[in-house]
């Protein structure tokens, strides 16, 4: 049996509206060194492609665009048979240190407020419920 491949892609570089544009990102270093273990994304996709990877019906290929997104070609990082998915709740966005989640998705507190174009950890917490934490360690928030 083929088990089927989902891409998931991170950016090289700081996208055109944060104050770091075009600097490099230096995720597809950070995934491999093990110091950004997740990304935040919207829920209704990955939350069924996460099941899909851990009951082995498929794969998840992390991949870094070359260029602009969209618009280049991606590069493979790595590829995981197992992946943790953890769906942002007020509960959950409310007991964790988000200089810590901000940490872990290989980002500064500040440059993760930019990335979501929020003004100040109250509006970061509301942007991030309804998303999903998508883990490539074992690791999840409590």
């Amino acid at each position: 049996m083929k088990l089927a491949q989902y891409s998931l892609k991170v950016a090289k570089s700081f996208p055109l509206y944060h104050y770091r544009r075009g600097e490099p990102t230096r995720f597809k270093e950070s995934i491999a060194d093990g110091t950004k273990i997740h990304t935040i994304r919207n829920a209704g996709l990955w939350s069924a492609r996460a099941h899909q990877i851990n009951k082995g019906k498929a794969f998840l290929q992390l991949e870094q665009w070359q260029g602009k997104p969209y618009r280049s070609s991606p590069e493979a990082i790595c590829s995981l048979n197992k992946v943790g998915v953890q769906l942002i709740t007020p509960q959950l966005v409310g007991s964790i240190d988000l200089d810590v989640l901000a940490m872990n998705d290989g980002l500064s507190m500040l440059d993760l407020c930019r990335w979501f174009k929020a003004h100040s950890d109250e509006d970061l917490r509301k942007m991030l419920i309804g998303k999903v934490i998508i883990h490539f360690t074992s690791f999840l928030y409590p």
